[in-house]
């Protein structure tokens, strides 16, 4: 997607570079191109957090001993020790319905403060 904006900037930006438009035209042409630059911005940011939310869940993962494929991103579960540890875990709360069970919610771990 950040391919598909950059090439859209450009293409603005070569068009907005056109000395025989109309000044508001160019103005609006500029102002799609900040908003294109800010649009990519988030895209990175949102990124940046699904790398984060994706860490987070390694370590939990990890940290139950379970398998996590990238690729596949689900926690497959095959006994109900996992699913008893998970749920007397301090950092995630469960809502177990018949073969599924969902994290409403993970609290991760704060540094002391100096």
């Amino acid at each position: 997607m950040r391919r598909q904006i950059r090439e859209a900037m450009q293409l603005i930006e070569d068009v907005a570079l056109n000395e025989q438009l109309p000044e508001d035209a160019r103005k609006a042409l500029l102002k799609a191109l900040k908003l294109l630059s800010q649009a990519e911005d988030s895209l990175v940011e949102v990124k940046s957090q699904v790398r984060d939310i994706t860490y987070t869940l390694q370590e939990l993962a990890q940290s139950l001993g379970l398998d996590v494929k990238l690729s596949n991103p689900r926690l497959s579960i095959d006994s109900g020790e996992v699913l008893d540890l998970i749920e007397k875990s301090a950092v995630a709360e469960l809502e177990i319905e018949d073969e599924k069970a969902v994290v409403k919610k993970l609290v991760t771990q704060q540094a002391p403060e100096a």
